[in-house]
């Protein structure tokens, strides 16, 4: 194998099924996977992958990882079911998303998926204050004013001292003009299922599916670890089935995203995330998404702070993701308040930094 190859496709090799072990041997390459695992997300994946197939220093470092994952998931996983427990009983319906519950209904075992800094949780959107409110009982705290969160983001974000933080989601996914992915329309189909021996809310295949796509593309592709959980959430949907993750595409304006997602899936795993059988005749198939995957990849990994150009690039990017004629006239007015803000800078006119997010406040309005 060559030694230049890009550590992701040492990773997909390594990880896929059948695996192709080769790059463990090669100690290069070996020591190329080690460096790079941690920044990916992959740490547990590889070492759960390699350690049978090592010994020495090699193994125990395996070992290390694999110890230090198990504990992190458990914490994780039991702080996340407390929570959808507290909701739970007080008639709050809540899904938790990605983390350590879907570690334990996807992987084998759970703690090689990647540790959650966070948890995630999605509530009903007419319930996300009383959410927020049952949680602050317990002693977290908003970290913005709760009007600022729901006009810029999809989650209420809170903190605590001693435990991890919590996104309540009342949206899947931020977008303009009312053309979020709402928790009303995902929450409903959810159904209870089994994980580490409790009873938790989860979406259908199709639907679980298409949200870890677009999840990924609005992170711009960057990391690789949300492709495994893609790939064993594909293994869920029968090709028969993934006309129903493309109609939810098509219903929710998710096309160009989805598209994408199906060119890294593509690119990593050498199949396609959704059939070309499957999508219906009205989709939106330009040719403006040629090329869209690899330019997000090299977009994620712009450093701060961003330059013009950069922040240009992102909002184009930005645009080219958008099904609605609204979200592009938002993108261009956004690139044009970039130009202007930047020449006003240069000019003196206004000053080298700012902030856009109010302070943080330490008590939760009524």
């Amino acid at each position: 194998m060559t030694p230049d190859r890009p550590i992701t496709a040492l990773f997909a090799a390594i990880l896929d099924d059948p695996a192709d072990v080769r790059p463990i041997h090669d100690p290069a390459l070996w020591r190329r996977i080690r460096e790079e695992a941690p920044r990916y997300g992959v740490s547990a994946a590889v070492a759960h992958r390699a350690a049978p197939l090592l010994d020495g220093e090699d193994r125990e470092w395996c070992e290390g990882v694999l110890k230090t994952a198990w504990v992190k998931h458990r914490s994780h996983l039991h702080r996340t079911l407390e929570l959808l427990s507290i909701l739970e009983r007080n008639g709050i319906p809540a899904v938790p998303l990605k983390g350590s519950v879907l570690a334990e209904r996807y992987y084998d075992p759970p703690h090689t998926r990647r540790p959650s800094i966070d948890i995630d949780i999605l509530v009903p959107f007419h319930q996300r204050r009383p959410a927020v409110d049952l949680l602050s009982k317990g002693g977290y705290t908003p970290v913005r004013l709760p009007w600022w969160d729901e006009a810029h983001t999809h989650h209420l974000t809170l903190t605590h001292p001693e435990r991890p933080r919590i996104e309540v989601h009342f949206h899947l996914h931020h977008g303009y003009r009312n053309r979020h992915l709402s928790s009303d329309d995902f929450l409903p189909g959810a159904d209870f299922v089994e994980a580490a021996g409790a009873a938790v809310r989860a979406f259908d295949p199709a639907s679980e599916l298409f949200y870890l796509a677009n999840h990924w593309v609005s992170h711009y592709c960057a990391d690789f670890a949300p492709l495994l959980d893609l790939r064993l959430a594909r293994r869920r949907v029968d090709d028969s089935s993934m006309a129903v993750v493309a109609s939810l595409a098509v219903r929710h304006k998710r096309v160009v995203n989805m598209l994408a997602a199906n060119d890294g899936y593509r690119a990593r795993w050498g199949r396609p995330l959704i059939p070309e059988a499957a999508w219906p005749p009205e989709a939106c198939r330009d040719r403006r998404i040629d090329g869209l995957h690899s330019r997000l990849v090299r977009a994620a990994r712009f450093s701060l702070p961003w330059s013009l150009q950069q922040k240009l690039e992102i909002l184009r990017l930005n645009f080219l993701l958008s099904d609605d004629w609204y979200d592009a006239s938002y993108g261009a007015f956004r690139a044009a308040a970039h130009v202007f803000r930047s020449a006003a800078r240069g000019l003196g006119l206004a000053p080298a930094s700012y902030s856009i997010q109010p302070p943080p406040t330490t008590k939760f309005p009524s």
